[in-house]
């Protein structure tokens, strides 16, 4: 059988999970979380790397698309953040956590 050390913050969480009715054994805590990594690896994109990011964010100086940086940056930022999530338009996948 495999034996893994997690440590003491992990070892708190699955017993936590397990005394809390969630799932029966520590086994089943961990499959669980690895199915769900699993499932997120396979339904997000792979992310771009930081030279292709960087050699976009150069092609758009270039270019001239560019956003002048002052204090309404930020909340112009927010608000059409706002409105995406409003219309249900998807976030790029570079910028997904």
């Amino acid at each position: 059988m495999q034996r893994i050390k997690l440590g003491k913050p992990y070892d708190d969480y699955i017993a936590q999970q397990i005394e809390a009715g969630y799932f029966a054994s520590a086994t089943e805590v961990l499959r669980n979380a690895l199915l769900q990594k699993m499932e997120l690896s396979r339904t997000i994109a792979p992310k771009k790397t930081i030279l292709e990011l960087v050699q976009e964010g150069e092609e758009s100086i270039k270019a001239g698309r560019t956003v002048p940086y002052d204090e309404n940056f930020w909340p112009n930022i927010r608000k059409k953040g706002e409105e995406k999530l409003i219309q249900g338009t998807q976030i790029q996948d570079h910028i997904l956590p």
